[in-house]
Order: structure tokens, then sequence, then C-alpha cells
């Protein structure tokens, strides 16, 4: 565990970036663990897309790939913060060169068993 930033919104609820575990760890206002968030990106970087486009050995190399997905999960989160304005975490992906930005769900339900 590596945590390198952390943010908290008007709920409570905290969210601490772990470098070294590629994370984002959220607990709820009593310091309770509620779940990860390990990145969720659809595509790449305007700085990812101009380093793939520019470098042809690296063109040829995503070429044989046959899933980016790992592209889309966080390398190295360093920062996060909460936008309280519109419920939205800001998280600082380091390693990928953007920053990726998560709504929060205000409305879920926790699922229910009828036994």
């Amino acid at each position: 565990d590596h945590p390198t930033d952390v943010a908290v919104d008007p709920d409570g609820d905290i969210y601490v970036s772990d470098w070294a575990n590629n994370r984002v760890q959220v607990f709820n206002s009593l310091g309770e663990y509620i779940l990860q968030i390990r990145g969720s990106a659809t595509d790449l970087s305007k700085w990812q897309k101009r380093y793939v486009e520019s470098n042809p050995d690296v063109v040829k190399a995503r070429r044989r790939v046959e899933s980016l997905e790992p592209e889309m999960k966080f390398a190295l989160p360093t920062g996060v913060n909460y936008d309280k304005s519109r419920d939205r975490l800001f998280v600082v992906d380091s390693q990928r060169w953007r920053i990726q930005i998560f709504n929060k769900l205000k409305d879920y339900a926790e699922a229910q068993f009828n036994i």
C-alpha cells in the first residue's frame, strides 16, 4: 500500500489514491472500506495518442496486441480531487498521462435477497 493523496466528498466518503497498487480506495465517513476503483478509460489520452502516432515501432507493436484493456486501467494514480459542484471524482493517472473522471452515483441501492 502506498497512499499518495486523499479527497473527501460532501457525504463524507473518503477517496485514497494508492500509487503502488494502481487503485483508488473508497471509504465511508466512518473509515469503513466500501470499494476500489481500478480505472475505466475508454480511449487513450491525447498525449498517449501523440506518442503512439509519432513512434512507428509503437504503432507496429500495438497491432500485435490482442487487448488494450490494461491501458484503460490506472498506472500509478498519484492524486484525487472531488468536484463538489458536479459530484465528480478526478483521478490523476500519472503513468498514463491522463486524468480519469468518475461521476458519483447517488441513488444506487444495495442488492436485496429474498430467502
